[in-house]
């Protein structure tokens, strides 16, 4: 089976690279040689050890960019549609509407805008950070595998949550005359901020689950 897993990466490397030109599953062959290689060296005992880390390196491996838009667009719609709701909120006289990833917006005594959503502001690359980060500690904990599961399955909203504040304080910026906040430096450093939110809540649910249940010592044991 490791032969031919082996020849199999091999076969998929060759073809990607002088027929389909592509370049995405030319480093999956390589996940695959290096799969096949373990596999035929060392048999299944070492792979089970070793099959994680091995299929770990998929998540250093980027997305071919239609597959990244793809995925990215619903993402930048539900930000739209939050920061839309979110915004009005907060100033006064502001009237939002989301149209796809398209923010219009009219303020009394102010000219009628319009706010774009950025791939960049999707929170597709946060998201792909913390489902790493989640797969790591899910393997690495000692969780049960429904919990491991709730873990990984909480990336997304998270990442959504974080992507919401990121778009809804860079519209509040533009809309209050601010812009030179809302790009360059600060939005990077926004970007960053938002890391550690994502993190706090990550951990946030890191420790909800742990206490969702409490051991309770036998009475015996403590009479005796």
């Amino acid at each position: 089976w490791g032969a031919a897993l082996l020849v199999g990466s091999l076969v998929l490397y060759i073809w990607s690279a002088w027929w389909a030109r592509m370049a995405y599953p030319q480093t999956i062959s390589l996940i695959g040689t290096i799969l096949g290689a373990t596999l035929l060296m060392g048999g299944w005992p070492v792979l089970r050890i070793t099959w994680f880390p091995i299929v770990f390196l998929l998540f250093a491996v980027p997305l071919p960019q239609s597959v990244y838009v793809e995925l990215t667009r619903p993402l930048r719609e539900l930000a739209s549609s939050v920061a839309a709701a979110v915004m009005p909120l907060f100033v006064p006289g502001l009237h939002t509407e989301a149209q796809a990833v398209v923010i219009d917006y009219v303020r009394i005594g102010s000219p009628p805008g319009q706010l774009n959503v950025e791939e960049a502001c999707s929170g597709m690359r946060l998201m792909m950070a913390f489902v790493t980060l989640g797969a790591a500690m899910a393997y690495l904990g000692e969780r049960p595998l429904w919990q491991r599961g709730i873990m990984l399955l909480s990336c997304l909203p998270i990442a959504v949550l974080c992507s919401s504040i990121r778009v809804t304080v860079t519209g509040l910026l533009n809309i209050l005359g601010y812009p030179e906040y809302a790009r360059g430096t600060p939005h990077q450093l926004l970007g960053i901020a938002m890391l550690l939110v994502a993190l706090g809540c990550y951990s946030l649910v890191g420790y909800v689950l742990g206490h969702l249940y409490i051991e309770e010592t036998d009475e015996s044991e403590n009479s005796g």
